[in-house]
């Protein structure tokens, strides 16, 4: 064989041999996130829980707040958060197997005000920040971040830890109620 033959065969194999060892490239371990978020979504089997108004998210704020679980049976699935705020809505949506998270959705929407009438438009808040975080045993594998939040404030994928304890603070307090 020509040098160059070898040294394809060379990393044909190395590329197999890793694919072996490392498991799956990020591609895959994404799309595979993306089937499973789909059939937690797509489960109408799930059992949900909602807290209205607790303080287990956090302090209250002026437009009020919900937690929901779903669980199959008693292992949850999916934690579901929403914020209301002055300005505008908050929501989380934590997607878990075998308690933990492997999906995370981040949404804020930022109430218009209408310059005419000089009032704030809450029926029709508009689209500010969208982020999509992909994780795999508890490592980030992707983010996909649209728009900006409102104050500057960093996506919630910036802290790991916080995500952690908060995901296990909510599934405690949602199964109490189960």
């Amino acid at each position: 064989m020509t040098s160059v033959r070898w040294i394809f065969l060379f990393f044909a194999i190395n590329c197999l041999w890793l694919s072996i060892c490392y498991g799956q490239s990020p591609k895959d371990i994404i799309e595979n996130v993306k089937k499973s978020f789909s059939e937690i979504n797509n489960d109408k089997l799930l059992q949900s829980v909602k807290l209205d108004n607790t303080s287990v998210i956090g302090q209250m704020t002026d437009g009020g707040n919900s937690l929901t679980g779903y669980f199959n049976g008693s292992t949850i699935r999916k934690i579901k958060v929403w914020v209301g705020l002055s300005f505008g809505i908050r929501q989380y949506e934590y997607y878990l197997k075998d308690n933990q998270v492997f999906f995370i959705y981040e949404r804020e929407e930022d109430f218009r005000y209408d310059n005419k009438t000089g009032q704030i438009l809450y029926t029709h808040p508009k689209l500010g920040f969208e982020g999509r975080y992909y994780l795999n045993e508890g490592k980030i594998i992707d983010v996909k971040i649209n728009g900006k939040k409102r104050f500057g404030e960093k996506p919630i994928i910036s802290s790991l830890k916080d995500i952690k304890v908060n995901v296990k603070r909510y599934t405690k307090a949602l199964q109490a109620d189960l």
